[in-house]
């Protein structure tokens, strides 16, 4: 059903529909973390996971993709609100009061007018004759108030969405069966570096296993695969529906939503993401419960005997796909691993190579 006041609004289309909820329907799909040797050797100091805040990610759209869909729909909508406002007060004043003039001034324009004021007039045309300007006045004054109301939405918009994102910490992992080279070269900085290989239940294990922790801290947390949407710029219905549906079509809280959408130029990166963020009542104002904190470390879960193992959480530690099993790297990771008390986390060294060591007889 068409609201005849606001054309094009999603008032009357009905409830969202739910979307293809994606799950991680196998417990040991492989989840992969590119590090420089430096973060890696802090994960093992550490013994623990950080998660910086979103708002020091370099990608300045991060978590804002709702509000432009939002307010790029409403731009579109009230833009030609000045010109539809100035018909209806010509016609108005061509009419006066007389009821029945404003009827005669509506057959003069209605076939040219545009879809928005010719839904209104047909409507006005409907009305009882002691209601016909008033209900154009109302028209009028509403048009107005909802194009003087945009930009200070956005201004709000703005405000809210860096909230979001100073008080929303991601640990950010790729989803893949196997090593990325575009991964390594963009997010591990050269042959220097190493690839951390752990699980998507594992990475949900370690939130729930510091949920303790989190709960004073005023946070929850969750683990979010990442859906790369074309068009979000200029996003048209189908777009619009499609945010729609990753933001309020499951069973989960707005924020994860709101961090699992990026437009598709990143969709190289099948990025699982590892969320944290303030638990938030609905009508609870929007605020950064910790203002002076720049991320969080969360302990890999604790042994029976309190001891933290690495070696739970962390399957395997890759090198440089250009470096082979005789590499001085393979010995300095893993002498790394072994002053940290985890030698029993694999180093794995498969090098990219043709008509090499794999084709000749000992």
């Amino acid at each position: 059903m068409r609201n005849p006041i606001f054309p094009g609004s999603r008032v009357g289309k009905g409830p969202v529909p739910r979307t293809r909820v994606r799950t991680f329907a196998m417990s040991d799909v492989p989840i992969w973390r590119y590090l420089s040797l430096a973060k890696y050797i802090d994960l093992l100091r550490t013994r623990s996971l950080y998660f910086p805040k979103a708002s020091r990610f370099q990608d300045e759209t991060e978590g804002k993709w709702w509000g432009h869909a939002h307010l790029y729909e409403n731009a579109q909508r009230w833009r030609p609100s000045p010109a539809n406002v100035q018909t209806l007060e010509e016609l108005l004043e061509r009419a006066g009061q007389d009821p029945y003039a404003i009827i005669r001034e509506i057959h003069t324009i209605l076939e040219s007018a545009n879809e928005w004021v010719r839904n209104i007039l047909s409507t006005a045309m409907r009305a009882s004759p002691n209601k016909r300007r008033e209900y154009l006045e109302y028209v009028i004054s509403s048009w107005k108030r909802h194009y003087d109301d945009h930009n200070p939405a956005v201004q709000q918009w703005k405000s809210d969405s860096d909230v979001f994102r100073d008080s929303t910490y991601i640990s950010c992992w790729n989803r893949a069966s196997s090593m990325s080279l575009a991964m390594w070269e963009m997010y591990g900085g050269g042959s220097e570096s190493v690839a951390v290989r752990s699980t998507i239940s594992k990475l949900k294990g370690l939130i729930e296993g510091n949920a303790s922790f989190l709960q004073r801290q005023g946070l929850v947390g969750d683990v979010a695969e990442v859906e790369y949407l074309e068009g979000l710029k200029n996003p048209d219905e189908v777009v619009q529906d499609r945010i729609y549906e990753i933001i309020f079509g499951r069973d989960r809280d707005l924020r994860l939503g709101l961090f699992a959408i990026k437009p598709n130029a990143y969709e190289f990166e099948h990025e699982v993401r590892a969320i944290l963020y303030p638990k938030r009542d609905l009508l609870d104002p929007i605020e950064d419960p910790h203002p002076n904190v720049t991320g969080f470390s969360l302990p890999i879960s604790p042994m029976a005997d309190g001891e933290r193992s690495l070696a739970d959480f962390v399957d395997s530690v890759y090198l440089h796909p250009m470096l082979d099993k005789d590499s001085l790297m393979v010995q300095a990771v893993t002498e790394i691993n072994r002053l940290f008390d985890v030698a029993e986390i694999p180093v794995v060294a498969d090098k990219i190579e043709a008509l090499g060591s794999d084709v000749a007889l000992p």
